[in-house]
């Protein structure tokens, strides 16, 4: 495991990825954030709203706060300059695959969460939701942290 220099906060690990991991993760999360796009522009399109599409948008905004995350937790997952990268924040490149991330990963579960909501949803089938989603969350957050 390498290390970086963050601007006034000294060193952080950088979590290692080959190029074909690195690779692997932006073509495949590519491929699920188009996925979301499509779920959210089929739920705008029967809804006859466009807050599903804002979701979407706003998950690529918020995208952005990732390279924050990154500086203030004092990690990072790849080194710089592996893959091209769109967003360059705090003296440090961000992959491409961090956005697809946040492409899909909140605006499913929020559209999601929003339709269950307006059919009324229970607290038992609230728990049904909540257990695998946290359960999910550890292992796409936590596990591969741990791997390396």
């Amino acid at each position: 495991m390498g290390s970086g220099i963050g601007p006034g906060i000294g060193e952080w690990p950088i979590v290692p990825l080959s190029n074909g991991e690195l690779t692997s993760l932006t073509i495949g999360f590519g491929a699920v954030a188009l996925v979301a796009l499509g779920f959210c522009v089929w739920v705008a399109v029967r809804e006859r709203k466009l807050w599903p599409v804002y979701v979407y948008i706003g998950g690529g905004v918020a995208s952005w706060y990732e390279t924050l995350t990154d500086v203030l937790g004092r990690c990072a997952w790849a080194p710089p300059g592996n893959l091209p990268s769109i967003v360059d924040l705090f003296n440090r490149q961000m992959p491409l695959f961090y956005n697809f991330t946040y492409l899909f990963y909140f605006p499913i579960a929020q559209v999601a969460l929003m339709l269950a909501l307006r059919r009324g949803l229970t607290y038992r089938r609230w728990w049904w939701i909540a257990g695998p989603a946290v359960a999910g969350a550890f292992l796409f957050e936590l596990i591969p942290v741990a791997r390396k």
